[in-house]
């Protein structure tokens, strides 16, 4: 089994666990199933795991998903650090209030 380029490594090791519950006279250890998993996962989820144990399934899905949700707010940071709210100083109610907003981002 190989993970998909768009599948998340979470999403990966639940269809892992799916299939390896249809293999009945499977005989392997945690550890050993563990790896298996880690095998076939994308060469980034590889190579930022090598080297460290896993002692079940779920303590690999536990790091691979902080490592995804980590990733993921990473790029919404970055994505929102080039928008920016800009307002015409002109442009306002009888309050004081700034009527209209508008935004642009940098690239």
């Amino acid at each position: 089994m190989r993970q998909r380029n768009n599948e998340l490594g979470s999403e990966f090791i639940q269809w892992f666990r799916e299939v390896r519950s249809h293999c009945y006279s499977l005989n392997l250890s945690d550890g050993q199933l563990t790896e298996l998993a880690l095998q076939g996962m994308s060469p980034m989820l590889r190579e930022k795991f090598n080297g460290q144990e896993f002692v079940s399934l779920v303590h690999l899905v536990q790091r691979v998903s902080t490592l995804e949700s980590q990733h993921q707010t990473m790029r919404k940071e970055k994505y929102l650090k080039g928008t920016a709210a800009m307002s015409d100083p002109y442009d306002v109610d009888s309050d004081g209030d700034n009527l209209e907003v508008a935004t642009t981002k940098w690239t």
